[in-house]
């Protein structure tokens, strides 16, 4: 693996895993430091897959998926880190580089968004 393929990387909080977005394919990785398994979470078709962070538990991941083609959303899922069904949590209309992924709260009860669809950059 060579470092400059990989357009976003993100530890889980206890250190064991982690997570790859891989440039170019547009795939969502876990990398497991404990016994060095790779497993695909996610490959998006369209979209640009920018940013990815595991919850405190690591029993799921949010991710961030840029707008692409005619599709002028910014979007933010969640999915479990085993891999599964995600969910969409939050969309906006793309407005130079107007949302961010950020973090899990420590409680892991809450994602933390940067936003400035109201003119103004708010959490």
């Amino acid at each position: 693996m060579d470092a400059h393929d990989y357009g976003c990387w993100s530890w889980s909080w206890d250190s064991r895993y982690v997570l790859l977005c891989s440039r170019g394919t547009n795939r969502l990785l876990r990398f497991s430091i404990v016994d060095g398994q790779i497993r695909e979470l996610l490959a998006l078709k369209t979209g640009a897959l920018s940013v990815a962070q595991f919850s405190p538990d690591s029993r799921f991941v949010a991710y961030e998926v840029g707008p692409s083609g005619a599709d002028h959303f910014s979007r933010i899922f969640v999915m479990p880190s085993e891999g599964g069904q995600e969910k969409l949590i939050y969309e906006e209309p793309q407005l130079s580089q107007s949302l961010n992924l950020l973090d899990w709260t420590a409680d892991g009860r809450y994602v933390a968004v940067a936003s400035e669809r109201t003119g103004k950059s708010a959490l």
